[in-house]
């Protein structure tokens, strides 16, 4: 089977993280011959060329506010070039970069090339923006957790699929020197409740003050963002951008917790992260949340349970480090190891294809 994935690999994601890692994976299986092709955010043009791409883009295509840039009508268009003597077509990503995939001439000049794509957004995400309604032009859909397949069913009947995300669980794991301090990681800023981060922080060290907080959050949205000068103020609380691979690991493997309020999510890289580091869960209660975790080694409060939240933390820094360790190791490894879920990736293109 000839399969072609066009992909996008983000730049405040390592060589570890982020789904590009499912296509690496998949080169790596005999059953499958696949080829890629790319998103390239900094190509540029020579004007003609970025003229024509503008109006294509403008006549022909129907994409999400994500898909914003020549580049990715050049991506797209690379793709339909390739894609003719392939038995299927991947999108790595359906946000990014489809639109021009979906027009009814270009279908028809893919003849029996199959089309699928991964969705990445939550449905909320969908609801407030539009254009849901894209999917009914593939011929498959994998989404992320059980609440977008059953969102996405309204507009693709019985061609959506959940499939979970991944982690690298040979990189992201437990350090054989367990830290002597008790620490929570924070990651992200994408729908991200900072509201309640900053609440449950500022109560854990009023109780607490020996438990320390390392939050990885990008230095260009922290200047105008001034609820974060109330942790800033907080010496517990030290702060991470723009980290390597191993430096990222690190932080993982010297906390005793991941602490991830969030407003919505699908698939979360930290938190698949911090479980294969070996890390219980303090976050929100979201079907998303319940369906990556354990429920032995997970601890989900809903909006306004910011005491009951600091609480759980406080009980955690009192208990064994390491007791959740195993538990978590073998969970993310049965469920989200790349290896698995490429299996499972394969076993859909067969179907799609037959």
């Amino acid at each position: 089977m000839k399969v072609l994935a066009l992909r996008e690999q983000f730049s405040h994601m390592g060589r570890h993280s982020g789904y590009d890692l499912l296509f690496s994976e998949l080169e790596k299986k005999p059953s499958i011959s696949l080829q890629s092709t790319y998103f390239r955010a900094r190509e540029k043009y020579w004007s003609p060329k970025r003229a024509i791409y503008r109006y294509i883009k403008k006549k022909y295509v129907n994409g999400t506010p994500y898909y914003a840039s020549v580049q990715n009508v050049a991506a797209e268009i690379r793709a339909i070039r390739q894609a003719k003597n392939c038995d299927l077509l991947h999108v790595g990503y359906l946000e990014n970069n489809y639109g021009l995939l979906r027009n009814e001439r270009v279908r028809r000049y893919l003849g029996n090339t199959k089309i699928i794509a991964t969705a990445h957004q939550p449905a909320s995400w969908w609801r407030l923006n539009g254009g849901a309604e894209m999917v009914g032009a593939l011929d498959a859909l994998i989404v992320l957790t059980p609440v977008e397949k059953a969102y996405f069913e309204q507009f693709l009947p019985g061609k959506v699929f959940c499939i979970p995300h991944g982690v690298d669980s040979q990189f992201f794991k437990p350090s054989e020197h367990k830290p002597k301090e008790f620490r929570c990681v924070f990651s992200g800023q994408w729908l991200r409740d900072i509201p309640t981060l900053i609440k449950v922080i500022e109560m854990v060290i009023q109780r607490k003050p020996s438990i320390g907080f390392d939050l990885i959050y990008p230095k260009q949205n922290r200047l105008n963002n001034y609820e974060l000068y109330r942790l800033a103020k907080h010496s517990q609380v030290a702060w991470h951008s723009n980290l390597s691979d191993e430096a990222l690991c690190r932080v993982y493997q010297n906390a005793s917790a991941l602490l991830l309020p969030m407003l919505d999510c699908t698939a979360n890289n930290a938190l698949l992260e911090g479980m294969s580091c070996g890390l219980p869960v303090v976050s929100s209660d979201l079907d998303a949340v319940r369906f990556y975790t354990h429920p032995e080694a997970t601890f989900l409060f809903k909006t306004g349970e910011e005491e009951q939240m600091a609480a759980r933390i406080i009980e955690l820094s009192e208990q064994d480090a390491n007791a959740y360790e195993t538990l978590l190791r073998n969970h993310v490894i049965s469920h989200f190891s790349w290896n698995t879920i490429a299996d499972e990736v394969i076993k859909l293109y067969e179907t799609i294809c037959a």
